[in-house]
């Protein structure tokens, strides 16, 4: 099928490096509870940096590096926007102000996390963290929601039930998942 110009996607605009870097330093500054949905946020829905499709293809391929995934993922975005040097500005803007805040917490936490409050202050959080990521794994889940395209949903479905369910170790079911998953993507490319 022919492109018309509806169909062309309209060119992305290269984020700087100071808009990379300061784009990085206010996830991780917000990102509490996950970065991630942050991430996505900022790359897919806020600056069109990224389509959702392509959010998610980078995002499953920083889940099988070593590493934290969100760490992973600010690497390969800012060198896929900016090369090396853009790579060094998503990974700094990213872990360093983390890094800073997470000293100086830890230290108040070692001093007054026995307080009754504070326990129940940050059970509150966790549970909204609970929540944020449940809410993004249902925005990424969207892309995958295409007629005619039910290897994806099964597929997420087999893992959960595997994992989640049957308590098979993740590995073992990624082991057999991530095979299959290729294999029926594989066969449906045109």
């Amino acid at each position: 099928m022919p492109e018309t110009p509806e169909s062309i996607p309209p060119p992305r605009k290269v984020p700087s490096l100071w808009n990379l870097f300061i784009s990085f330093v206010t996830i991780s500054l917000l990102g509490f509870g996950g970065t991630l949905a942050w991430a996505r946020r900022m790359a897919v829905d806020e600056r069109r940096w990224m389509s959702a499709a392509e959010f998610n293809e980078v995002f499953a391929l920083c889940q099988f590096l070593p590493g934290p995934n969100v760490a992973n993922f600010a690497v390969v975005f800012g060198a896929r926007m900016r090369g090396v040097v853009g790579a060094i500005c998503t990974a700094g803007g990213l872990i360093v102000p983390s890094l800073i805040l997470m000293i100086v917490l830890g230290a108040l936490y070692a001093r007054y996390g026995e307080i009754e409050a504070l326990q129940r202050i940050l059970g509150g959080v966790s549970t909204a963290a609970a929540g944020l990521i449940l809410g993004t794994a249902a925005r990424m889940a969207q892309p995958l929601l295409q007629p005619r395209q039910w290897h994806g949903p099964v597929i997420a479905l087999a893992v959960l039930v595997a994992v989640g369910v049957l308590r098979i170790p993740l590995w073992w079911a990624l082991a057999i998942l991530i095979p299959l998953a290729i294999a029926v993507a594989w066969r449906r490319a045109p």
